[in-house]
C-alpha cells in the first residue's frame, strides 16, 4: 500500500481498491484504474506496469 501511494495520483483509497482489485484479476487497461478511482492516469502511468508494459505505452481500445 505504502509504494503504490508513492505513485503521483494515487492516495490511500485508490491504493486500497487497486490491491483488491490485483487479488481477483490482473489489471490490464488504464480504464480500469479510473474505475477503481484514480482520476490522473497519465501522471502515474511512467510509474506503473499493466499486464507487463508500461501504462503510456499501451494503446487503448477505445
Amino acid at each position: 500500500r505504502s509504494e503504490l501511494m508513492r505513485v503521483p495520483g494515487i492516495g490511500p483509497k485508490t491504493a486500497d481498491a487497486i490491491l483488491r482489485e490485483r487479488r481477483r484479476q490482473r489489471i490490464r487497461e488504464t480504464g480500469h484504474l479510473r474505475a477503481l478511482g484514480m482520476r490522473d492516469v497519465q501522471k502515474a502511468g511512467p510509474f506503473m506496469l499493466l499486464d507487463g508494459k508500461l501504462a503510456e505505452q499501451q494503446l487503448s481500445l477505445f
